[in-house]
Order: structure tokens, then sequence, then C-alpha cells
């Protein structure tokens, strides 16, 4: 896979762009063209890369990011930058909408839902997958009957969380909805064979 990026030079004519100042548009800049970027526009990179790659302080890269986020160009989230519309930049072929399908496995459901893909151009015709997998397991009440249901029998889970803690139930609760949300992510990532 290519490791380039190009820059249009109507980058610089962008409405955007123009409003920003100088600290602002070299970070716009950094975020779309560092080593970790990719053809889906979500990866990972830590805050502290960031600044050391641009010389900026720790505490201003984050002040941009949320600015970036308030204008919904940029979200960082979890130690992830997500890129809106980033794949509608790149070239419409086999071989990259395979890299993008392909990228959607690593990263957070939450970003694959921000970012605004075009999936019918990746050839996935039941996007709700995705995109309702985030809402799902935050307990919210969407239509996606494409869900697996849960076969838990387990009838000893409260006599167990009575002999722990409030903090260490509300830890395991935790863990356990991880667990399940997890397992769903992977079956729903099954049935769309990606």
């Amino acid at each position: 896979m290519s490791r380039q990026r190009y820059l249009d030079t109507k980058f610089w004519d962008d409405r955007y762009i123009v409003e920003k100042d100088p600290i602002e548009k070299l970070l716009f800049i950094y975020l779309l063209t560092n080593p970790l970027t990719n053809i889906l526009g979500i990866y990972e990179i830590s805050l502290s890369r960031i600044a050391f790659d641009t010389g900026l302080e720790q505490e201003m890269v984050l002040k941009i990011l949320e600015r970036f986020e308030k204008d919904n160009k940029v979200r960082y989230f979890e130690g992830y930058v997500a890129l809106k519309n980033f794949t509608k930049y790149q070239a419409n072929n086999p071989k990259i909408n395979q890299g993008i399908k392909s990228l959607l496995k690593t990263v957070p459901v939450k970003l694959i839902e921000w970012i605004n893909i075009d999936f019918v151009r990746l050839g996935i015709k039941d996007y709700r997958l995705y995109i309702g997998l985030d809402r799902a397991s935050s307990g919210l009440n969407y239509d996606n009957d494409d869900t697996n249901v849960n076969t838990n029998t387990n009838t000893n889970i409260n006599s167990k969380l009575d002999s722990l803690s409030s903090s260490d139930k509300k830890e395991k609760k935790e863990k356990d909805n991880n667990e399940k949300t997890e397992s769903n992510t992977i079956d729903l990532r099954k049935e769309l064979d990606i």
C-alpha cells in the first residue's frame, strides 16, 4: 500500500483553512500527511507523538484538536485520530476500497460511524451493522434487526456480585459489557465478511 499523501493545492483556498492560524494549519496538514495516517483516515497516534513531530506543546495540540472537533473536521478519541470525509478523497478503485474495508476491522466503531464512509462504494450493503453497533452497545434503542441474541443462561451472577464491593461490582459489570460488545463486533464483522 502506498504511503504517499498528496495535498491538493486547493487546500490553501478552502474557506475553513483560510480562517485558521498558522499553528492550526500546521496541525491540520500534519494530521493529513503524518507517517501513521492511512487511506481510511482513522489511525492510532499519541498526543506526545503529535507534539514531538510538530514542535507544539501537548496542551496546545489538545486545544486545537478540540477546536477541530467542534468544527466537525477531526475527532480524537481514545488515542485515535479520525478525519471526517477522508475516504471521499481517496481514489475509487478496487485495491483502495479493499484497503479501506480491511482497515475498518482495526478501529473503534464509534469513529467509523462519525467519519461518513460511503459503504456502497466498498460493496458493503448493510452498513447498519456498522453504524448500529456502537449505539446498540451503549444500551440505546435503535432499529437494528440484524443483532445477535444473547443466549447467556447464567443464573448465579447476582449471588456472585453480592459478595463484591460496589466499585468491584461496577468494574465487573463494565468488563462483562465490554466483552459482550467485543463479541458482537466480531460476529457482525464476520457476517459482513470483512
